[in-house]
């Protein structure tokens, strides 16, 4: 039934006056800080400029098809306290979503919207830890591949003729596969051996309550 309401808007509207298109660029993001980098992120957010770049396509004026690409995203720690060190980095390396969106109503100034995307990321996080002294190091690592489907709120504020002001918030749940790896390593006696190598499967989730876009149409 939902296929057939779809297509029959699809169908109905084709001669209505509609822009087409839409590019968007992030200005600004707040999303859920990643599990287990409590040094990176110290708060439960973390908030991003310029993160990511988007295409709509409009089937008519209310269906909407939507690709949002997130440019690479690296953060990293160091300490040497107390002879100690602690070097830790995190990177986003792909991060792709599709999507539909159907816009709720349309006026001069403000067009709410819901949409639901499916997303894909890859992400890695490396530790090193150990004695400055005697160069012993302990490397643990973390590669994850996660596949998601979103839940978006959003609208659209007119600014001056094809040119918007966009807010969005949404919620993801994941289906996540990790691989974690330790080493120990001594520079002195180059030795390195593995400590363990594990593969997880879980579920869990993702927000991002604020993201802030610039978006012209034509």
């Amino acid at each position: 039934m939902i296929f057939i309401v779809f297509f029959a808007e699809i169908g109905f509207s084709q001669n209505e006056n509609y822009k087409k298109n839409e590019i968007a660029i992030n200005i600004f993001s707040l999303s859920k800080s990643p599990d287990m980098t409590e040094n990176i992120f110290k708060n439960s957010f973390y908030g991003i400029f310029l993160s990511n770049l988007s295409y709509k396509r409009f089937l008519n004026s209310k269906n909407v098809i939507r690709i949002t690409y997130y440019r690479p995203f690296l953060r990293d720690y160091k300490s040497e306290d107390n002879n100690k060190l602690n070097e830790q980095g995190y990177k986003e390396k792909i991060y792709l979503k599709i999507g539909y969106e159907y816009k709720i109503m349309k006026n001069k100034k403000i067009n709410p919207y819901i949409a639901s995307d499916i997303l894909y990321q890859n992400s890695e996080f490396n530790k090193i830890t150990g004695n400055l002294s005697d160069r012993g190091r302990i490397i643990e690592s973390s590669n994850k591949n996660i596949f998601g489907i979103a839940l978006v709120f959003g609208a659209n504020f007119k600014v001056y003729n094809n040119i918007y002001l966009g807010l969005e918030s949404d919620i993801a749940m994941n289906y996540t596969m990790e691989k974690k790896e330790s080493f120990s390593y001594c520079e002195n006696a180059y030795c390195s051996n593995l400590i363990y190598s594990k593969n997880y499967h879980y579920m869990d989730y993702m927000i991002n309550p604020v993201l802030l876009n610039i978006k012209v149409m034509f």
